[in-house]
């Protein structure tokens, strides 16, 4: 915007919130039993999606290295979880439904539930401006993986409070993937900080206060 003309002083920048009572960490307790209601395996790790099954949202390389990613973790017990609808959803589904262990959940209303009771959270697009996806999943606590796009780029910290890949290099998210599921335990640590950037700089009070503070401002 600077380089288009705009005053630098006339431009804030607030970010999307996030309901952090909704979007939070489940103890190993209420993982289990949201597993269970929501009909997903008890155990092993829980990758999850959540988006629009459109050009674009990097579905496809996901898809791609799943199998591979199950070759190589034989010892595993891993699903991928998929939620959400879009014009691309039935071929995928002809495509790759035939795993056993990828899961395709269709849009639901309650994200939340899915979220807390996974352990990986990974979104592949290849263009983003701030998804909220990502926001809600980072408030969970997940171990999160996504594409060093957008605004991605500015909330993820690679190594601190998430992962960043390149986007549409399967090779890379195969790798990273793989990382997250194997050294699980230590990068609960990637979880806990997500979750207390998010409380910090995102949650709907924070965003709120912000709104008001430009509010008071302009008036």
């Amino acid at each position: 915007m600077v380089d288009n003309g705009f005053d630098r002083s006339r431009i804030t920048v607030i970010p999307n919130g996030v309901d952090t009572n909704i979007f939070s960490p489940a103890t190993v307790n209420e993982k289990i039993e949201l597993r269970k209601i929501l009909g997903l395996p008890v155990e092993g790790k829980i990758a999850v999606f959540s988006g629009r099954f459109e050009e674009g949202k990097g579905i496809e390389v996901l898809l791609t290295v799943w199998p591979r990613l199950q070759a190589d973790l034989k010892g595993e017990n891993i699903t991928l979880v998929l939620l959400g609808s879009g014009s691309l959803e039935e071929e995928f589904k002809k495509q790759f439904g035939c795993n056993d262990s990828i899961r395709f959940e269709g849009w639901k209303t309650n994200t939340a539930d899915y979220l807390r009771a996974g352990d990986i959270f990974i979104l592949p697009s290849f263009g983003e401006g701030l998804p909220n996806s990502l926001l809600e999943a980072m408030s969970c606590g997940m171990t999160c993986i996504a594409t060093k796009i957008g605004g991605i780029s500015e909330i993820i910290q690679d190594g601190e409070n998430g992962l960043l890949i390149e986007a549409g290099n399967a090779e890379m998210t195969l790798s990273i993937l793989k990382e997250a599921v194997l050294r699980n335990k230590e990068y609960l640590r990637l979880g806990l900080n997500a979750r207390a950037y998010i409380e910090k700089n995102m949650s709907i009070g924070k965003v709120a206060d912000l709104y008001l503070e430009l509010y008071s401002k302009l008036i």
